[in-house]
């Protein structure tokens, strides 16, 4: 793991500039998604592995078990 730091730049409209030696070491391109959460007060970005993503969320999806209806989810709320 890299311990190196790198200054980005926050814009007035909330767009951060990543730092091109950091984008072309982490194989970041134009058009990439990237995940960004908070871990003990810091702010972490992921790239985004899409077909992970996706397979996680099918996964997600065929496992569900919640209300299949509008009217299960207001029976639900109701009692």
């Amino acid at each position: 793991m890299s311990t190196t730091a790198e200054v980005g730049k926050v814009g007035s409209r909330g767009q951060v500039t990543i730092p091109k030696e950091v984008r072309e070491d982490e194989g970041l391109e134009p058009g990439d998604h990237v995940v960004i959460h908070r871990e003990d007060g810091r702010l972490v970005l992921e790239k985004l592995d899409l077909q992970k993503w996706k397979e996680s969320v099918s996964e997600v999806r065929e496992n569900y078990e919640g209300p299949e209806s509008a009217e299960e989810v207001a029976e639900m709320i109701d009692d």
